[in-house]
């Protein structure tokens, strides 16, 4: 599924418009009724409706809501904001239409106070709509005006929806953010179409609160011919990648995985990293271990063969290895004694196979940054956002840290897989994949050696870096959720991920 901009949004409504064909007002109109049946079902009870209007379109989508929520609610009161004279035809529509309705929205002008507008969001069992600025916004709201509004808002005691984007906050780069500039922090955010892309990063989620998409037609042409180079994986997506299987394969067929880590006290991050790559569909897994360890993983993982690095608390040289190997995992609980950071040194430099980095494996790359200029094609590496600052450099945003991960992807061919809760994928192409799936209960130790097994086990099988990367996460997070269903978020653990896997390919066909 395509992630379009804010232009992009914008020229689809062009193309729908006049492909369709359909008037802008009637658009506008679709677009408001449907997100007025997403309001009435999500917030019932409340006894007042307060709508703030922008002089734009969006503006003009919170009238024409206003209006067909009226029946709803006991007192509707509407609030316009900015130059009479600078509102777009749509609007003043819309706003004309409403005043047909007997609902005479209140004009406050920036010379005007706020004393009306404060009277009306300080009383009891109030909802807010924040219709004031849309996914044209180009600038951050830092004048008097503006911010006083959103001010009064965010202080206020009702709940706040926003409609299609919170007032403030654009629709792609938000690497912007001036000091004292405001946004509105909604409770609830009813999108169109599609998820903007700043959406998904961490920071901005105290604005948006909760986003539910609200389809509104835009032409499927559109959607089809026009080109980006962020989207979002889903069922579909991931569907289509999956291996098909024939009847006389073995255990041969299906690739041979070796797993490396484990030292004293972090024996079950290997452990669990091993089991997931049988799991996910390995033939064979082989884990590189310590002879302390040993024990641990073939009672842990009895399906899997074992080779041991010496008697030490870690890994401190490598033994002959199978030459069946196709896919090499490496780094959960391995810790960065000397040694140890010269047996990944050695393992880098003398297998040409494509590498799943991950904890300590990075750990020890972000001391060694050159190191990243031999990793083999295809290598990919799957750090959360501390793990890829020691990488690279520190970041103050989420933004800011994907474009740093799409520049590394493209400079060093790549793929990268930053784990959060739209977890994003780089390509060697500059494209990036936000992750659908996965939820809080996964926030647990252990999880993200799971997903280390599983993408281990999809590369010994033959997937291309790509594929492996799209149907792990995908797969890692679907069976999250199977999981958080049946356990919670406070007691899910990460082996429950790993009980969850069958089903979880099962449900992708």
């Amino acid at each position: 599924m395509k992630i379009f901009s804010a232009e992009q949004i914008k020229r689809g409504d062009a193309y729908t418009i006049i492909q369709e064909p359909v008037s802008s007002v009637h658009l506008m109109e679709r677009a408001a009724a449907q997100c007025a049946v997403a309001v009435v079902n999500q917030f019932a009870g409340f006894r007042k409706l307060v709508m703030l209007c922008g002089p734009g379109n969006n503006g003009g989508d919170g009238l024409a809501m206003a209006r067909v929520l009226s029946p709803y609610y006991k007192e509707v009161q509407v609030f316009c904001f900015g130059n009479p004279e600078k509102r777009s035809f749509d609007s003043i529509t819309s706003y004309n239409r409403l005043g047909e309705m007997g609902i005479e929205p209140i004009f406050i002008k920036e010379e005007d106070g706020l004393d009306e507008l404060a009277a009306a969001l300080s009383q009891p069992d109030v909802l807010i709509g924040d219709a004031l600025f849309g996914t044209g916004l180009t600038r951050p709201v830092n004048d008097d005006y503006f911010s006083g509004i959103i001010h009064l808002v965010n202080a206020s005691a009702g709940i706040i929806f926003s409609v299609d984007i919170p007032s403030g906050l654009f629709a792609d780069n938000n690497g912007h953010f001036e000091k004292g500039s405001t946004i509105i922090q909604a409770h609830k955010t009813f999108t169109f179409e599609q998820h903007k892309l700043s959406f998904l990063f961490a920071e901005n989620s105290i604005f948006t609160g909760d986003v539910e998409i609200i389809p509104i037609g835009i032409h499927a042409d559109f959607k089809a011919q026009t080109e980006t180079t962020e989207f979002f994986i889903t069922k579909s997506v991931v569907s289509e990648l999956r291996q098909r299987v024939g009847r006389f394969s073995h255990k041969g067929t299906f690739g041979h995985a070796l797993l490396v880590g484990g030292s004293k006290g972090k024996a079950g991050s290997i452990a669990l990293t091993t089991k997931a790559a049988l799991a996910s569909g390995a033939g064979l897994a082989t884990a590189l271990v310590t002879e302390k360890v040993l024990p641990v993983i073939q009672d842990l993982v009895p399906e899997a063969m074992c080779i041991t690095s010496g008697e030490n608390n870690y890994l401190a040289q490598i033994p002959a290895l199978p030459k069946s190997l196709t896919s090499i995992g490496i780094g959960p609980g391995m810790g960065t004694e000397k040694e140890t950071v010269n047996v990944l040194k050695r393992l880098l430099a003398e297998i040409n196979l494509p590498f799943v980095l991950d904890a300590d494996a990075l750990n020890i790359l972000s001391e060694n940054k050159t190191w990243i200029s031999f990793l083999p094609a295809g290598t990919i590496l799957t750090p959360h956002p501390k793990e890829f600052d020691r990488l690279t450099k520190e970041h103050t945003n989420g933004f800011d840290r994907w474009k740093t991960q799409v520049e590394l992807s493209k400079r060093y061919n790549i793929f990268i897989v930053l784990k959060g809760a739209y977890s994003s994928v780089t390509t060697p192409l500059g494209k990036t994949f936000f992750n659908t799936t996965g939820n809080p209960g996964m926030s647990t130790g252990g999880s993200g050696d799971v997903l280390t097994g599983i993408l281990t086990g999809l590369m010994a099988q033959g997937y291309p870096s790509i594929d492996t990367c799209l149907l792990g996460v995908f797969v890692h997070g679907l069976a999250g959720d199977l999981a958080y269903i049946q356990k919670g978020r406070e007691a899910l653990v990460a082996s429950d991920i790993i009980d969850k896997l069958g089903e979880a390919f099962q449900k992708i066909g």
